[in-house]
């Protein structure tokens, strides 16, 4: 079975346009900024419903994550978009979110509502989902939503108001502005594109897996101190690093199977356990600090389905050497056939264990071919052929 990595950040999201506020349109994406930009036409993508230049530019007033997988995000996203046909939505409740036609409504109102039904339907209601709204506006209509339904949101479900910072704004406008001085700026360090930047709104959202950095190196250090000594603190079996789930908390060195601390959390429940499998939150045994098993989950999968950042590193400077390495063979081919130079050829300067596939045999003649002009010693010869042979066969 192919197990994938949970993914850092996933949502769906919900645009209206600055020009006409009755155009909306909901969608999903991993990166909520470089989608943003593809709906206003500053990249290439987009949708085709959002193309057209007299609704431009959109903003995104809202999004929901804390998605598992993208195919989850995909399931919420139709279900957002259909909520008069998702099965999600029980028969009772489908005539409360159709016109008489059968239809959809389609109003921002409508769409809020159904984004607060959704969250309260039993396929959704458990998942660790957080709605974070970037307009006060669509927030006062929620919290309108909200005390009208009369209804409270499950406990796992959480609701932020994120505004950009005034101050980040000016701050940004400020560095668009080219200095007074006819001397050249200091050239900037080169970041990603749609990189987070200043606090709060869209701009400073963090979708990576950054936030998980101290629990995943605190993670690796204690399965390392413990080595084949690792111990399941819930039922005191042998445990594996890789099926390892290890408390969140700085302090606490807790570690059990991931079956046991979720068996752990749903009978911390007693009765409202029912017949949930997984766990939402819970209490850690040892520390008793709250834990929300999605991050416990989330940090596992990232030590155990993705490579170490020292291989990762390896194998990019490997790349990067073989390169070099190819370009150099070329070079060194192509001037042969012209070059007379009786200099000493400097056989170390090629790395013959970066040489492209497919051209062994002709590097081997080139390198022979200039050992020949340079030397005539039988020992060099066969010291690199020798070497070079070796190396073939390794690769």
């Amino acid at each position: 079975m192919d197990q994938r990595l949970i993914p850092a950040f996933y949502c769906c999201y919900l645009l209206r346009s600055t020009v006409h506020s009755s155009s909306l349109y909901i969608g999903s994406t991993p990166d909520p900024r470089r989608r943003l930009a593809q709906h206003n036409g500053e990249s290439n993508g987009g949708a085709y419903k959002t193309a057209r230049a007299n609704l431009r530019p959109w903003e995104m007033t809202c999004i929901v994550h804390g998605f598992p997988s993208s195919i989850a995000a995909l399931q919420f996203e139709w279900a957002w978009q259909h909520p008069n046909l998702t099965k999600k939505v029980t028969a009772e409740l489908r005539p409360n979110v159709a016109t008489k036609s059968g239809k959809a409504r389609t109003t921002l109102m409508s769409h809020l509502s159904n984004l607060h039904l959704l969250l309260r339907t039993p396929a959704f209601a458990r998942w660790p989902l957080t709605v974070r709204f970037f307009n006060k506006e669509i927030h006062e209509h929620w919290s309108h939503i909200c005390s009208k339904d009369r209804t409270v949101l499950p406990p796992g479900i959480g609701v932020v108001l994120d505004v950009r910072d005034p101050k980040d704004e000016e701050n940004q406008e400020a560095d668009e502005i080219p200095p007074s001085s006819q001397l050249p700026p200091p050239k900037p360090r080169k970041k990603a594109k749609y990189a987070a930047s200043g606090n709060g709104g869209l701009q400073g959202l963090d979708i990576s897996f950054l936030p998980l950095e101290l629990h995943y190196q605190k993670s690796k250090s204690v399965l390392e101190a413990a080595g084949s000594d690792l111990i399941c603190g819930i039922c005191s079996h042998k445990l594996a690093s890789n099926e390892a789930v290890v408390c969140s908390h700085a302090f606490c060195d807790h570690t059990a199977h991931l079956t046991c601390l979720s068996s752990k959390f749903l009978d911390d429940k007693g009765k409202n356990r029912g017949s949930n499998i997984l766990p939402v939150k819970g209490s850690c045994p040892e520390c008793h600090g709250e834990c929300n098993w999605i991050d416990l989950v989330r940090e596992l999968s990232l030590r155990t389905r993705t490579k170490p950042m020292e291989t990762q590193r390896k194998e990019v400077a490997r790349a990067k050497r073989q390169a070099l390495a190819a370009s150099s063979v070329v070079s060194l081919l192509d001037d042969s056939e012209d070059s007379n130079d009786e200099n000493e050829v400097e056989v170390s300067a090629l790395d013959l264990a970066d040489i492209p596939e497919g051209r062994e045999e002709e590097a081997r003649e080139a390198s022979m071919m200039l050992l020949d002009e340079a030397s005539d010693s039988e020992s060099v010869h066969e010291t690199v052929n020798g070497l070079v042979g070796s190396l073939l066969e390794c690769m």
